[in-house]
Order: C-alpha cells, then structure tokens, then sequence
C-alpha cells in the first residue's frame, strides 16, 4: 500500500474517533491503521486489533467489537473510493447550482419546520424552473423527477424525495428522521433509487438519523453499479429547506 493510502487510512480512523468525540491518549489509532493496512481479511483482521494493548475502550467506555466493526466499515468505504473514481459522492444543496439563490439567505435556528410536503414541493419547482405539476401517484417512486436541475453548470437527471411536517413517525425523538419515517412502509429511499437519474435528493423538515447517510450511500452504491457509473446523492435538513423556501420570499443575510 502506497505511503498516500495508508496516510488515508489513518485519516479516516481519526475522523472516526472524532466525531464520537473519543479520546486517543496511546497512540491507538496509529496502531490499528497499521494493522488494517497489513490485513485485508475482516475476521483475521479484528482478531489481530482486538489484540492491541490499549486504554482507548476502557477510557472513552466503548464497546469494542462495534467500534472496531465501524472502522472497518470506514475502511471498506475508502477502498472503494480508491478502486472507483465515480464513487458515489455526497454532496450539498449548495453545490446544486439551481438552488443557489438560497446561498444569499442567512441560515436560521429553526430545526423542525411546521411546513407541509406540497409547499416544499413548490418552492422546490420554482427553484428549479420545472414548469410541470408533479402530482402525487402512488404507483410514482419520487416526489419529483425532473431532467432540469443544474449541477456543475449542465442539466442533471434528479430525483426528489420531500417530507412534511406529516411524515415523522418516530414520535420518541420528535424532529429527528429516521429510516421508519421514509415513506409509509419506510421505504422511500429504496423506491427513490429505482429512478432513472444521476442525482438523488432526500428531504426533510427535521434532522437526519446517521443510519439515512448510511442508507443513501448503500442505496448510491448500489445505483453506480459498483462505483463504476458516475452518481451523486444529497440530504437536505428542516434547516436547509427552510433557506430554500425563505429565498423565494426575497430573503437575505443581513
């Protein structure tokens, strides 16, 4: 493995143990990158990193056949990068030229709109100047389907998944969208994908779950054929679609 993988390698670890917001006082880290750059066969591999001589679990009191099953999960998603070029890649609502009107618009504190789908699906038309009216079917498998979104300056094949005030399931963590909330058999973003496009859009009037990241790229994955097919994917929160929907009223940073 070249000195440039293996220093991805052990970038991927540390951002890992950065956003659990983890403590690595011995090194840990360098220890299992090591490990993950020699070893390619899971089984034997956190066989030998369960063995490294450590305070990390203990100390940040973590389970250590999940986290190490995580970093294997993050290894996996760079090797695939490292073999496919068109990887699928997750992008923002603000590398989407067709909403960029909404970059001017200042960002709020609201995390869960009181908005219904159909005012979403509007503002979201009227940004990207789709002049037909997608109805809602349910034999239709997005929201919107359009070949007239903006991206990298030309029009790009899309398709949109919205959700309303209506659609959280998930009354225990109110605001936060979970995979059950997808859809009515919460199986929205499966459906999503069977779309003919290269870009996917996922909409919510709350704060995405980790697990709907992780279902987007398996499901991305999957639509570019191994990485071999150029796809892109994009999550848009309450507090995006809220920027989107204010620019239409002439809304702007201060």
């Amino acid at each position: 493995m070249s000195q440039k993988a293996e220093i991805q390698v052990l970038s991927r670890i540390l951002n890992l143990i950065n956003r659990h917001h983890y403590r690595d006082e011995d090194g840990f880290a360098v220890s299992v990158s090591r490990e993950f750059i020699k070893e390619k066969d899971q089984n034997v591999l956190l066989k030998s990193v369960g063995k490294i001589k450590t305070s990390f679990f203990r100390r940040n009191k973590v389970n250590k056949d999940q986290f190490l099953r995580e970093i294997y999960k993050e290894i996996i998603c760079l090797k695939m990068e490292m073999d496919h070029s068109k990887f699928p890649k997750l992008i923002t609502w603000e590398d989407i030229d067709s909403f960029s009107k909404a970059k001017k618009v200042s960002t709020s504190r609201e995390c869960y709109l009181q908005v219904l789908e159909n005012d979403v699906k509007q503002a979201f038309l009227s940004h990207i100047g789709e002049p037909h009216i997608h109805r809602d079917s349910s034999v239709e498998m997005s929201d919107i389907f359009t070949p007239r979104v903006k991206f990298n300056g030309k029009n790009v094949a899309t398709a949109i998944a919205l959700n309303g005030r209506g659609k959280f399931k998930t009354k225990k963590r109110e605001g936060i969208f979970e995979i059950a909330d997808s859809g009515k058999n919460g199986n929205q973003i499966n459906r999503l994908f069977t779309e003919p496009a290269k870009l996917f859009i996922l909409q919510c009037v709350g704060k995405f779950s980790n697990y709907v990241y992780d279902e987007m790229l398996v499901h991305a994955y999957k639509k570019s054929n191994g990485g071999k097919d150029e796809v892109y994917y994009c999550l848009i929160d309450g507090n995006d679609t809220d920027r989107i929907i204010r620019a239409l009223n002439g809304d702007k940073n201060e």
